[in-house]
């Protein structure tokens, strides 16, 4: 029986003929391939377009696998020499948007023979990559398939293109294998990637997908084994999730594998029937274990590549018939792709570093990668700037601005707010009233006061009409006390409304939502700082503080006009560290050199302060030096 896994894992190249006869046409037409042309070859080709009901769920399938995908498109050309080619279409979702942009990508896709990737593409208000790769059948190009997706870097855009080369392989395959496999097929290789795509552990997804095969082949036993540089070593077994590969069993199964591996040929043996084009010792050595077996293993490819083996084990002496044999290879040939991916997406991060690491090596040696040499040359320049190249060395901190004076205003007595003025963030005048307290039971008490004292006086004469001296004496002391409470109580009225005391800014107090609220006296209503002679407060790293001094020069940014530079001079450290964002840092006070007019307490921003010159390397690495000098020291280096 012909192995269908060859065909399904090497890149399609056109045979000379079509080539041939695609390159007459170009040439007639002066180096333009018209849509005839491509007509005409492509009906030469003699494919059949797939049903709509498999192609539209293997691209719904594939844009609901494929992160990002906003639309996408299947295109299969036809037409002849007479008739201007038109395309099948199925795009996802049936209402998909930039359809013309699909339809004219699958065009450029065929005229170029080649995949192409496209990013930050324009289409009306949309910046979106578009990917696409064209499809073949029988050596032929018969379309395309196009996705749009939202926008990317580049190597993630690769990535895509990578995984669609590897899944368009699975289209053709449908294709191909339309006019000789039936919808039982075709909707086995659904059901089998499915089960290995699953988000799951790499050792459940496929042990879910040997069950299922043992079930759907009336298989004793179906493993599938990952290649190991020259070893195989099983990762599942069918109706086995937990297995100890040490027995005897498995390890025969092991070694199956291998000999399927190093061949990397599809070997079937039963006791009726031996393969005698190749080696199958120990293939045999599982027969001995039970005179009815049969067992077929099966290459299991990716990118021409040889990945794995699936072995396929009998207990019932029913060798396998030529259909189960077209639809094993047909599976296993349709779950290499996946299982790749789902491998490298399992694998360690050691794993992939060292992987990564030895393909940009071979990709970088390699005599083809002009462009890898190149980059690398420059990469290698780079110490040497970082190493000579100068650079002015500064220490950067958060900053923020600050009145140079600020002014707590009180309450003078206890009362009662009754109307506010003015709240934080107004500038006020010298003068003007900030909030008024209620006076209304200063008035009463006033009354009271004024009342009693007027009945003094009456007893006060009344007393002298009688001169009785010692009524005199007492009546005139409690005079002299009701005069004091009056002019307390005036002078309590007369400071019941609160004003500035000089001209600025209120940087805190919010009373508009407290009136009628009683406030105590000494209590903090606001805080008042002038408009001018502002001070710039820098929270500096304890790690940086030993480079400043008093005099140094910095430049301050504000956010609010991050392109405009204010210079500024320290001009004093205090000693005192505080905690800010977990990390210890120290007030530093600098006053402002030529400041504008649009300052406001309160701003923020970012200051940088020149402590001297270096190279750029030393400048970019300095923080991270000290630290590491700091954890040496800690653990007694």
């Amino acid at each position: 029986m012909k192995d269908s896994t060859s065909r399904s894992y090497q890149s399609p190249i056109a045979d000379d003929a079509a080539n041939e006869a695609v390159r007459g046409s170009k040439e007639a037409l002066g180096g333009v391939e018209n849509d005839v042309a491509i007509g005409s070859r492509l009906k030469r080709a003699g494919y059949e377009i797939a049903t709509e009901r498999e192609v539209r769920y293997w691209l719904e399938w594939q844009s609901r696998m494929i992160s990002g995908v906003i639309s996408g498109g299947i295109y299969l050309a036809t037409g002849s020499a007479d008739e201007s080619r038109k395309f099948n279409e199925v795009t996802w979702p049936k209402t998909a948007a930039h359809t013309a942009l699909l339809r004219d990508m699958a065009t450029d896709t065929v005229r170029a023979e080649k995949p192409l990737v496209r990013g930050n593409v324009a289409d009306g208000s949309d910046i979106i990559d578009v990917v696409t790769c064209p499809v073949r059948q029988n050596e032929l190009l018969i379309g395309a398939v196009v996705f749009t997706l939202s926008n990317r870097k580049d190597a993630q855009r690769d990535s895509v293109q990578q995984l669609m080369q590897w899944c368009v392989v699975w289209l053709e395959n449908i294709l191909e294998s339309q006019a000789n496999a039936s919808y039982s097929a075709e909707d086995a290789q659904f059901e089998v990637v499915n089960l290995i795509s699953a988000v799951a552990p790499l050792e459940v997804s496929a042990y879910q997908l040997c069950s299922h095969l043992a079930n759907e082949f009336d298989c004793s036993l179906v493993a599938l084994g990952l290649r190991q540089e020259l070893s195989v070593q099983a990762i599942a077994v069918s109706n086995q999730l937990d297995f100890d590969r040490r027995t005897q069993g498995v390890s025969e199964i092991e070694f199956a594998m291998e000999e399927c591996a190093d061949q990397d040929i599809t070997i079937s043996l039963s006791p009726e029937h031996s393969d005698m084009n190749a080696i199958t010792q120990a293939h045999q050595r599982l027969l001995k274990i039970n005179a009815e077996l049969v067992v077929c293993s099966v290459p299991v490819r990716a990118e021409n590549n040889l990945i794995g083996v699936m072995t396929f084990v009998k207990s019932d002496n029913t060798p396998f018939s030529r259909e189960q044999r077209y639809k094993i290879d047909s599976i296993v040939a349709t779950i290499g792709p996946v299982l790749k991916l789902q491998t490298i997406t399992n694998q360690s991060l050691l794993t992939t570093v060292r992987q990564s690491i030895a393909d940009y090596y071979k990709s970088l040696l390699g005599e083809k990668n002009i462009k890898f040499k190149t980059m690398a040359g420059l990469l290698l320049l780079i110490p040497l700037l970082l190493a000579f190249v100068p650079a002015e060395q500064r220490v950067t901190a958060t900053a923020s601005l600050e009145g140079s004076m600020q002014q707590a205003i009180v309450a003078p007595i206890n009362g009662y707010i009754k109307t506010v003025y003015a709240r934080a963030g107004d500038a006020v005048t010298a003068g003007q009233s900030l909030v008024a307290l209620d006076d209304s039971a200063l008035a009463l008490q006033f009354e009271k006061t004024s009342s009693e004292r007027d009945k003094l006086a009456s007893e006060y004469q009344l007393a002298w009409a009688n001169r009785d001296k010692a009524q005199i004496a007492i009546i005139s002391a409690r005079l002299e006390q009701s005069d004091a409470q009056l002019a307390l109580v005036e002078s309590e009225m007369a400071h019941n409304e609160i004003t500035a005391p000089f001209d600025g800014m209120l940087v805190s107090g919010d009373l508009s939502q407290l009136s009628g609220t009683p406030v105590e006296q000494g209590q903090l209503l606001y805080e008042l700082v002038p408009l001018t002679g502002f001070k710039v407060i820098l929270d500096i790293n304890e790690y940086d503080v030993g480079k400043l001094a008093d005099g140094q020069n910095g430049v301050l940014r504000l956010t609010g006009s991050p392109d405009k530079s204010i210079e500024f001079t320290i001009q004093k450290a205090f000693p005192i560290a505080s905690v800010r964002q977990n990390q210890n840092v120290f007030r530093v006070e600098a006053i402002l050199q030529n400041p504008p007019e649009n300052l406001r307490p309160g701003m923020q921003g970012v200051g940088k302060i020149s402590v001297g010159d270096s190279t750029i390397g030393r400048v970019w690495t300095q923080s991270l030096r000290e630290r590491l000098k700091m954890s040496a020291w800690y653990f007694g280096f």
